[in-house]
């Protein structure tokens, strides 16, 4: 298990974490940013399965506002333990970030609609509902 080199968060990439790391580590240096980061590896059936029991336990989905008025699909979960983010982020990309006592992993745009086809299986129709919701406007 390597480390990240900005953060120091374990991480099965030989350099960064996340993407986000990998950006501010970058932007100080002016290279451009590893796109390799955006996933680490593919998720196995098992992780589908636990990631969608996690995420309706802990997670939200919605169709969010960024600036100039774009419109981006958003999941997010969060926890006190900052471990099974680490696993979420490492399958899914996104990025973790602190939140008052809390974790919080979010992805969007294609990132969380990638998660969302990948965890649908597994869902409660209480969760499709918001999904498909979250997806239509």
């Amino acid at each position: 298990m390597n480390h990240c080199e900005r953060c120091g968060d374990p991480t099965s990439n030989p350099r960064f974490c996340s993407r986000r790391c990998s950006i501010l580590t970058v932007r100080a240096s002016g290279k451009k940013p590893d796109p390799s980061l955006d996933r680490m590896r593919f998720p196995t059936e098992l992780e589908k399965a636990w990631a969608s029991g996690f995420w309706q336990g802990d997670g939200s989905v919605a169709n969010s506002t960024r600036n100039r008025g774009f419109r981006s699909l958003r999941v997010s979960v969060y926890q006190k333990e900052k471990y099974p983010l680490l696993l979420l982020r490492e399958c899914w990309g996104g990025s973790i970030r602190p939140d008052k006592d809390k974790w919080n992993w979010s992805a969007c745009g294609a990132r969380a609609e990638e998660f969302l086809n990948d965890i649908i299986e597994w869902a409660s129709p209480r969760r499709i509902k918001q999904i498909r919701k979250a997806r239509s406007v």
